[in-house]
């Protein structure tokens, strides 16, 4: 899978630190008596974080062979599809107009059915790859957390939205370090997104960050064509 594919895939982590985002210190509050001090900022590369830790690679390499067994199951159905309009086409000769509007149909059916079902199990990948992400997103929050208050940190800040930065004052190796040894490997399990409001389930809805579901078979369709059938006939 490409890297700009991969870093589509990210956006839901990303959206999370689009802005200079504060984490709040789950300290209680200090009294008033030592609210005076210094104020101590960290930075943290979430997204590098996920890119490079164990957890991110093994969920990336399951993700990729889920969608490269799922490719290879399209390019064998669009193979098998073309094979049977080909058959179609060829029985045009012997069969009369309605017959062969008939069976027309009943393809053009089928095309559309198989779609669905890829184009749910394109959004089923993506939702899951969702699920994934926001797995890693709550331990690195809980990790940078804990780092903040060990540090006595009044803020950590995502690290593209700072110009220049100590590296004394960026946690993204401790992060990474911490996060690899509380979270090694991370199951990609299929989840089933849930039912949107009002959809009856016969339609597919388009997902975000992936490619659409391939065409099924060649744009002229025995439908297509039967007009000029029934005319010569």
């Amino acid at each position: 899978m490409s890297s700009r594919f991969w870093r589509a895939a990210l956006a839901v982590l990303a959206l999370s630190f689009a802005a200079p985002v504060a984490f709040a210190q789950q300290a209680s509050q200090p009294a008033p008596s030592q609210a005076a001090g210094p104020m101590l900022v960290l930075v943290v590369d979430a997204q590098h974080v996920v890119n490079e830790s164990k957890a991110g690679k093994s969920i990336r390499q399951q993700f990729d062979t889920q969608r490269q067994a799922f490719s290879k199951e399209v390019s064998a159905a669009e193979a098998s599809l073309r094979s049977q309009q080909q058959e179609i086409e060829r029985q045009r000769s012997i069969l009369s107009p309605d017959a062969f509007a008939a069976k027309a149909r009943e393809f053009d059916k089928k095309v559309a059915d198989m779609r669905r079902g890829w184009e749910q199990k394109r959004e089923t990948l993506q939702y899951s790859l969702n699920i994934a992400l926001a797995q890693i997103e709550r331990n690195i929050l809980e990790i940078v957390s804990q780092i903040a208050l060990e540090r006595k940190a009044s803020l950590v800040l995502q690290k593209q939205h700072v110009v220049i930065v100590d590296k004394t004052y960026d946690i993204t190796p401790e992060t990474m370090a911490r996060l690899d040894q509380k979270l090694p490997t991370l199951a990609f399990n299929l989840v089933q997104p849930p039912a949107r409001e009002g959809d009856s389930g016969n339609k597919p809805t388009s997902g975000q960050g992936q490619q659409s579901a391939p065409k099924a078979a060649p744009k002229a369709s025995p439908t297509q064509q039967k007009g000029d059938t029934q005319k010569k006939q």
